[in-house]
């Protein structure tokens, strides 16, 4: 049962962050169901120590509100994450989220959520070198296609393997 809450947290924060998006985002009203799913994410990885994916969910949940500031343009247009002011982005939850993830590659127990979150602190890291490596994105897309098939693996990975020069790989991910 602890997947499927787990999920259902990640339905929750999904669904905040995108009406914190779709209003701007601007004030803690805008973002209340993303952030109790934060804490529920937190609560989660305290009560469930050994299960990596706990983690890694609270990882993956604390990436993207760090990124939460610079998702959107001054007038409410999407903001792709590779033209983001990373100077918006927030560092401690970029470092916290570092930490969870490290808790839960400890656990030895790989999942949808920590390979999700590996990828965002990939992106992440930008913020501190000013380059995105596309490499290890695509080798964390590949991985993520094993565990979810999903379009939007599929297509990220075709995205990360189109930035590393491998277009030709990437036009045989989606067909």
């Amino acid at each position: 049962r602890a997947q499927s809450v787990l999920e259902a947290i990640y339905g929750a924060y999904t669904l905040g962050r995108d009406a914190a998006d779709a209003g701007g985002g601007a004030g803690p009203s805008d973002s209340g169901l993303a952030l109790e799913a934060l804490w529920l994410a937190s609560l989660a990885a305290q009560l469930l120590p050994r299960l990596a994916e706990a983690h890694g969910l609270f990882a993956l949940i604390l990436a993207g509100e760090a990124r939460r500031r610079a998702r959107r343009a001054g007038d409410g247009g999407f903001v792709p994450i590779g033209l983001q002011d990373t100077a918006l982005w927030d560092s401690r939850m970029a470092a916290d989220c570092e930490t969870a993830l490290r808790r839960a590659a400890s656990l030895g127990a790989p999942g949808r959520f920590q390979i999700e979150a590996a990828i965002q602190c990939v992106h992440l890291d930008r913020a501190r070198t000013g380059l995105t490596d596309w490499q290890a994105i695509s080798v964390l897309y590949e991985r993520l296609c094993h565990f979810t098939p999903a379009i939007g693996a599929r297509l990220g990975l075709a995205v990360a393997l189109t930035e590393t020069g491998r277009s030709d790989a990437a036009d045989g991910v989606l067909n």
